[in-house]
């Protein structure tokens, strides 16, 4: 019996995890605010959340660093599908979300120039 499967990219990270705490978390959300709100409609910035809020929210967020040891990568992008199948899969997804969108880039990216015959 054939059961289907999705489609999915996975990495596992193999290494030592350190638990970043006070000035050293607040300044890493503060860089991750700067390059992931700048994206947005409405960017918050550190700077413009009330102290209190700012401070009790810190206390519900655990931050680590990973000094990384090995990395295993795995896909599954429809590879296993005949032509006319995979460009339909890649055709739908190009249909969806952002993150829809990349994994069809990611598909023609894998698949390479035989997928655009």
């Amino acid at each position: 019996m054939k059961v289907p499967t999705w489609n999915y990219i996975s990495v596992h990270v193999v290494g030592r995890v350190r638990i970043v705490e006070g000035e050293e978390l607040r300044a890493a959300l503060s860089r991750l605010m700067d390059t992931y709100e700048q994206h947005m409609p409405r960017p918050v910035m550190m700077g413009e959340i009330p102290e209190k809020a700012l401070n009790d929210d810190l206390r519900g967020i655990v931050g680590f660093e990973i000094s990384m040891e090995d990395v295993q990568a795995a896909y599954k992008l429809s590879q296993n599908r005949d032509k006319e199948s995979y460009h339909n899969v890649v055709e739908e997804l190009d249909k969806g979300d952002e993150v829809s969108k990349k994994v069809a880039e990611e598909m023609r990216r894998r698949r390479g120039p035989a997928a655009e015959e």
